[in-house]
């Protein structure tokens, strides 16, 4: 062969430059890449393979504190008051659904896909739990009660699904912005139709309100913004040294092979022993051997 060998190829270079995605409009959520992503298919590829723990581990978590949020409600639902409502019954069904998806979640071989549609679904039931948490007649049972509705009633549980989809769910940041947006935007439309008393001061409360679930939104873009740069940046890390440490190796099989080619075995492996030894005892000493016998 004329060309070079494989031992001759150096190693190729992936980049590592990030870019960011164009968003379409009118195109799917699902093809929307709105993040940095590498350039290379094949890294993007590798990161969502070595992240899939992360995320795994993340997911548990969101989980854990949906779990725990929709069961105290439950349980406060259940000794506040007789009634059957409909935030009631709901409640239960969201710890089981939740609960149901943290064992399919817990699995030890889940691939990338799963983990995301598992996500998806996590993100809808939340949406479904947050939406029930806010003061509108159907959830609260009888008119009386829904009169007395305050238009602070599950603000803290909207800002609490809110936090856990852009912090620990492993969603994209433009679905978890829609979910955040949907949401304060579903609470005003609640509040505004079925609060009916003082309303010559129900501005005050909903600019409250808009000022806390901005509040929420923000901060969730950046935690999530920074965690993602984070992360790409210790999986580059990790992938360099694993590379220069893989291009150390083929050097010194080059070498070693190449000594082994000009010298003779034993002063070949001589001169190797002595390389582990102190730098002071290498240069002086002389590999001559007699032989009378020649």
């Amino acid at each position: 062969m004329n060309g070079r060998t494989m031992e001759e190829m150096p190693f190729d270079r992936v980049k590592t430059r990030r870019r960011k995605g164009r968003c379409p409009p009118g195109a799917p959520l699902g093809a929307i890449a709105c993040e940095d992503e590498f350039n290379s298919q094949e890294l993007e590829a590798l990161f969502q393979s070595y992240n899939l723990k992360l995320e795994q581990t993340a997911t548990l978590k969101a989980l854990a504190v949906l779990i725990v949020a929709a069961s105290s409600l439950s349980l406060v639902e259940l000794l506040s008051s007789p009634r059957l409502t409909l935030s009631k019954c709901s409640y239960p069904v969201h710890c089981v659904v939740f609960l149901s998806l943290f064992i399919v979640t817990n699995v030890k071989y889940l691939q990338v896909t799963q983990l995301q549609q598992i996500a998806k679904l996590a993100l809808l039931f939340s949406f479904t739990f947050a939406l029930l948490c806010c003061p509108f007649p159907l959830a609260l049972g009888t008119p009386e009660t829904a009169s007395a509705a305050a238009p602070e009633q599950g603000v803290w549980q909207l800002m609490l699904v809110t936090l856990v989809a852009y912090v620990l769910l492993p969603v994209r940041t433009l679905l978890a912005m829609l979910f955040g947006v949907m949401l304060a935007a579903s609470h005003f439309i609640v509040i505004a139709t079925s609060v009916t008393g003082r309303k010559q001061k129900l501005w005050r409360p909903l600019v409250a309100n808009a000022v806390l679930f901005t509040s929420v939104n923000l901060s969730g873009v950046f935690v999530r913004i920074l965690t993602e740069r984070t992360q790409r940046k210790v999986f580059l890390h990790a992938r360099n040294c694993v590379e220069e440490r893989l291009r150390l190796e083929d050097e010194n099989e080059k070498q070693e092979r190449l000594l082994m080619s000009l010298l003779p075995r034993n002063v070949a492996m001589e001169m190797k022993e002595d390389f582990l030894k102190p730098p002071e005892r290498i240069f002086h000493k002389i590999y001559i051997q007699r032989h009378d016998n020649v």
